[in-house]
């Protein structure tokens, strides 16, 4: 089982060419993404739109997606944004 992807404290634009260069070597080595977004502790569109990037890819390679141990801060974000948990628009399924 390969480790989890830690997410960076700061998942902004300043960081989110870094950390999609992650994701998409995971996807390539045929892994699925499983990311730990317990260090999040700022969060802005940047980041949102690549979970959600990371996500759709994910489904895409018929990989695995799973975000786990979320901050505070990064929940707050995606209930904002009304987005649930698992990055799903609420209301769908």
């Amino acid at each position: 089982m390969t480790p989890a992807i830690e997410l960076p404290a700061e998942l902004t634009i300043y960081n989110a060419a870094a950390t999609g260069a992650l994701f998409a070597a995971r996807l390539a080595e045929g892994g699925d993404l499983d990311l730990d977004a317990s260090a999040v502790t700022e969060v802005d569109a940047a980041g949102i739109q690549l979970l959600l990037a990371g996500r759709r890819h994910a489904a895409a390679w018929e990989r695995g997606f799973s975000l786990r141990h979320a901050s505070t801060e990064l929940q707050s974000a995606l209930v904002l944004l009304g987005l649930s948990f698992d990055g799903m628009p609420e209301g769908t399924q």
